[in-house]
């Protein structure tokens, strides 16, 4: 798929948005890691250097150890990820079966970054003992730099487990869960286990957006199904988002499903399309209505999303038909979607109202998405910039080069 940095601005306003990117897309144990973090670098530079001084199996005690402060045990997992690969692995998978969850998700990211082998084994075997913020902390990593069929364990586990879980009403908000991200990572498998397993957890969790976007792309909904998604989709008293993903996944089976979805995402459309993300930020900070804007923008640019998994000749034509606008997230977000489904005719539009760095970055998406396709990208970017973006794709990661729209466009 096409894909693109966000449209130069100034950097305080970039680091804004980095910033504000990193809150929606990292859990509450990040966070919290991560303020941990802030504490260790301020610790003398001798207990910093002290780390270095364990051997592998002392460092793995020690960062695995539960009755010490857990600044000294990051201090000791920090020191961790500067060795070598093989001493990495070794770490982080003794560490990702460790009793202490936050430390045990933390290892895990880590082996998904380094594609340690046999990653899948030993987070399949944990993940489903852990909280709800851990268990998305990993799937967003794995959403994040890409699944592919010795990963693909690790969601099918989640989707599995969540059948022996009780259901839960969203809140008005509807959150993204662990739950909604495993499903869509599983949206794309051919196995038939996988599919009727989709089936099976929709039952249970009628209220998960991305249990019926994945049942969506499989295009394969009972009628049984498409009563409970019909009955989902015209229930008022739901979260938009949700009754939207239900539309989209009876749409290729109700007309009204159809003209209902199209009918959400053209509103958000018409709404928002020409608002350009900078005046709406100052705006935010001048007046509550701003301020109401953006959050609302920010909840429901997803329905842009859905576009990806919806299965009808107008999602197309929606989605080309806005790619010119002037909102920058509406206009990457579309034409990431547009990269990830139709990424043939994205190559034949030209660079349009993208910068040149973003252009770039979705037609090496399309050689990443499409590798078939990669011979025509390289013609029009050349092979030296081609291979140059390509190492930020696999050094940042999907999400890393992309930032919100690449979060969307993904099923966040």
């Amino acid at each position: 798929m096409q894909v693109g940095q966000p449209t130069p601005a100034p950097e305080f306003r970039r680091s804004q948005y980095r910033n504000h990117l990193m809150k929606a897309l990292y859990t509450i144990v990040v966070i919290t890691c991560l303020a941990l973090g802030q504490s260790f670098a301020q610790e003398p530079p001798d207990q910093r250097a002290r780390a270095k001084l364990f051997t592998l199996k002392e460092a793995i005690d020690r960062a695995s150890n539960e009755r010490l402060p857990f600044a000294e045990r990051l201090a000791v997992y920090e020191e961790l990820t500067s060795r070598d690969p093989k001493d990495r692995g070794e770490a982080f998978r003794a560490l990702t079966a460790s009793a202490d969850e936050t430390m045990a998700a933390m290892a895990a990211r880590s082996l998904l970054q380094d594609r340690s082998p046999d990653s899948a084994n030993v987070i399949s075997a944990r993940i489903n003992k852990w909280s709800e913020p851990n268990q998305l902390a990993v799937l967003q990593e794995l959403q994040n730099i890409g699944i592919d069929d010795s990963l693909i364990q690790i969601p099918r586990e989640v989707v599995r487990g969540s059948s022996a879980r009780e259901n839960s009403e969203k809140t008005a908000a509807a959150p993204l869960t662990a739950l909604d991200v495993a499903a869509i990572l599983l949206a794309n498998s051919s196995v038939a286990a996988d599919r009727s397993m989709l089936v099976t957890a929709v039952r249970a969790h009628p209220h998960s957006r991305g249990l019926w976007l994945a049942i969506a792309a499989q295009d394969t909904i009972e009628p049984g199904d498409l009563k409970l998604a019909d009955s989902v989709y015209k229930n008022t008293v739901a979260p938009e988002l949700i009754r939207a993903a239900a539309a989209v996944a009876s749409a290729t089976r109700s007309e009204e499903a159809g003209a209902f979805i199209i009918d959400e995402i053209s509103s958000f459309l018409s709404r928002f399309s020409n608002q350009s993300i900078e005046v709406m930020v100052v705006n935010a900070y001048s007046s509550k209505e701003g301020k109401e804007n953006v959050v609302y923008f920010r909840q429901h640019l997803r329905l842009l999303g859905m576009l990806r998994f919806l299965r009808t000749p107008a999602s197309e034509e929606l989605t080309f038909k806005y790619l010119g606008v002037q909102n920058q997230e509406i206009r990457m977000t579309l034409a990431l979607v547009a990269a990830m489904r139709w990424p043939e005719r994205l190559l034949r539009a030209n660079e349009g109202a993208f910068s040149n760095n973003e252009y770039e970055s979705l037609l090496v998406a399309v050689s990443l998405l499409h590798p078939s396709l990669r011979s025509v990208v390289e013609a029009k970017v050349g092979s030296s910039r081609l291979s140059e973006v390509r190492s930020r794709f696999e050094k940042n990661g999907f999400v890393g080069v992309f930032g919100a729209p690449g979060t969307v466009a993904l099923g966040g």
